[in-house]
């Protein structure tokens, strides 16, 4: 046990698979230009956060991925969290602790919805749900975005953040495919995304529903 805050939780990796995944990262750099580190993981410090809104990222993965990146990856990117998380610019390289889902279509895959055991309705808000999702999901997990990192001689110079949309509100045959976010819902995802960058040292610019990140190699 140590002393910590209530509420929270902290992790630590095996030293075994954190040393075997770091030397297979040296090797994988030596093989290629350019390395991306990835892992899948749905933990967060915060205890009473529900596995579908664990926005804040863990202690560990920050570990990782800075690990990561002195071990050769040029971007490390987690994927698992079902909603999005920060970013952080790490010796001049992207970090993305979450970008949500690309696409989301575990609905078609319910049981219970498609058996029609579930009882049939409509949306009615973000707290009523009747038939149409799982009772657990919400327009949050429906919201994510697009990165696009820009090089300039092998230096990272500007990422840019495009919110895409699940269409929550719209057709359950066009729900959970994506396409660009409407410029309400497209504000709303970038000023969360700054929140959670803020932070981990991140600046993220909104400019015409479009998030931007300006990175100083100077200061990397």
């Amino acid at each position: 046990y140590k002393v910590g805050t209530p509420g929270t939780r902290s992790f630590e990796m095996d030293e075994t698979d954190l040393r075997e995944n770091l030397r297979s990262m040296r090797n994988g750099k030596y093989l290629s230009e350019f390395l991306i580190a990835t892992c899948h993981c749905h933990q967060g410090p915060i205890t009473g956060q529900q596995w579908l809104f664990e926005d804040q990222t863990p202690d560990f993965l920050t570990e990782l991925a800075h690990q990561s990146v002195d071990n050769g990856a040029d971007m490390f990117v987690t994927h698992g969290p079902h909603v999005l998380r920060g970013i952080e610019i790490y010796k001049g390289k992207p970090i993305f602790y979450g970008m949500g889902e690309f696409y989301y279509q575990w609905q078609h895959m319910d049981a219970a919805l498609m058996s029609g055991s579930w009882s049939q309705g409509e949306m009615r808000g973000d707290s009523d749900v009747v038939g149409r999702v799982s009772a657990t999901w919400r327009p949050v997990n429906f919201e994510s975005m697009l990165a696009q990192s820009h090089y300039d001689k092998g230096k990272l110079t500007e990422i840019r953040l495009y919110p895409t949309s699940g269409a929550w509100d719209g057709p359950v045959s066009q729900l959970g495919l994506p396409r660009m976010a409407p410029p309400a819902m497209a504000q709303k995802i970038l000023a969360r995304v700054q929140a959670l960058s803020k932070p981990l040292g991140t600046t993220i610019a909104i400019e015409n529903n479009v998030g931007i990140i300006r990175i100083d190699q100077s200061r990397t």
